[in-house]
């Protein structure tokens, strides 16, 4: 059985709040039929988790990850999380919402790509979908 990945991604960059697209309005709209194995769930990271690894059931080398995180709490503000590839020991880069968003987004078509570890060093609960499709 293979895996249909689609995906759109825009983004609409102004040089003033009245959105004139001024700056760019980059736009992809991908279909994928050739990943095997793949799947959407959510979890919750506990305030204060450090290096909570984040499983992927069912595929062992991933190609296509999306995350987004959001407070578990909507009335709080979001504040980022600090990531890993494939070893708690493995660079930390954060995931860091834009000021004043409710939720922040990563995309990324790799290889080699086998475990993800999750730290929330906020007070608050947040939320993380993730969905992957590899093999």
């Amino acid at each position: 059985m293979t895996v249909r990945i689609r995906y759109k991604t825009e983004a609409v960059v102004s040089s003033s709040n009245a959105g004139e697209e001024d700056l760019g309005k980059p736009l992809a709209a991908i279909t994928i039929d050739t990943q095997g194995k793949g799947g959407t769930w959510k979890t919750t990271l506990a305030p204060g988790a450090v290096d909570v690894q984040l499983l992927f059931p069912n595929v062992t080398n991933v190609r296509f990850i999306w995350l987004r995180s959001s407070p578990n709490d909507p009335t709080i503000p979001l504040t980022g999380l600090l990531m890993r590839r494939n070893s708690n020991l493995g660079e930390q880069w954060p995931l860091d919402p834009l000021p004043g968003a409710k939720e922040a987004q990563w995309m990324l078509t790799t290889s080699g790509f086998t475990a993800l570890f999750a730290s929330n060093p906020s007070t608050a609960a947040i939320d993380v979908t993730i969905s992957i499709a590899g093999d």
